[in-house]
């Protein structure tokens, strides 16, 4: 056994003296090599890998699948937030293009604002918008939401306005039913109701009116702080009887006034007198 062992040695160094210096015998070598010592490698990772699925709980290193589930719930919500964001920016860019796009008034400037403050309480009766007398904008201004009347300003400073809806009691409006063309005026009932738009009337119409169902009711232009021809909103109902002396009608408001982002103003030209 010595003998043999004592011959294998000189051979070895041998066979390493000619791996070492030959780059083709160093190749056939390694490959030789790496064939030989492959399948105790690869015995080995599979063992090393079964371990570590069966005891992967039990070492500190490693996560649970609970944890694992926690994670991946906030990445769900921080994606459903991104999603809100997106579905929010394409809404107000919706806004905005409408707001652009309205027809023009000859003797009027619109004035796009941002609402930039609204009660979640009163949200329907009121908001405050991020232009003011700096823009151009005064007292009685209409306020449109796209095409349609949402209220009239009602207080104003440099950089800000408040905006009194349609729904408000304090917000007056003279209007007039396109059918017929009998005028009155519009005030809101100022009663609340959630996620519902505010309930307005039409009062001091003739007592012998007989409103058409559904008839759209326009802005008559009276007093010169608002132009004519607007949409405010259509007849819900008939024709009542108030005080004996004049008739009221409720109507349905053609704006929107949930979600509402950017609002546009309707602003005198200092070229034109009313």
């Amino acid at each position: 056994m010595r003998r043999l062992v004592t011959r294998i040695i000189p051979a070895a160094i041998v066979v390493g003296i000619l791996v070492a210096w030959t780059p083709r015998v160093r190749q056939t070598g390694q490959t030789a090599a790496g064939g030989v010592t492959r399948p105790f490698v690869e015995s080995w990772q599979r063992l090393a890998t079964g371990v570590s699925g069966a005891f992967g709980g039990l070492l500190p290193g490693r996560r649970s699948a609970a944890e694992e589930a926690r994670d991946l719930a906030t990445k769900l919500r921080e994606a459903e937030a991104r999603l809100a964001e997106t579905d929010a920016l394409r809404r107000q860019n919706n806004e905005l293009r409408i707001a652009l796009a309205l027809p023009p008034h000859p003797g009027w400037r619109a004035v796009v604002a941002e609402v930039i403050a609204r009660d979640p309480v009163t949200w329907n009766r009121g908001f405050r918008i991020g232009r003011g007398s700096d823009d151009g904008i005064v007292v009685g201004s209409v306020v449109l939401n796209g095409r349609f009347v949402l209220g009239r300003v009602a207080e104003v400073s440099k950089a800000s306005a408040r905006v009194d809806t349609i729904g408000n009691r304090a917000c007056r409006l003279s209007v007039v039913l396109a059918d017929g063309g009998s005028v009155g005026v519009l005030w809101g009932r100022g009663q609340l109701h959630w996620r519902e738009a505010p309930e307005c009337t039409v009062n001091y119409l003739p007592k012998d009116i007989t409103p058409a169902a559904d008839g759209l009711v326009l802005t008559s232009g009276l007093g010169g702080m608002v132009p004519d021809g607007l949409i405010v909103g259509r007849v819900s109902g008939p024709a009542l009887l108030q005080e004996g002396t004049h008739a009221y009608v409720r109507i349905q408001p053609a704006a929107s006034f949930r979600r509402t982002s950017f609002v546009t103003v309707l602003c005198r030209t200092t070229s034109t007198t009313p």
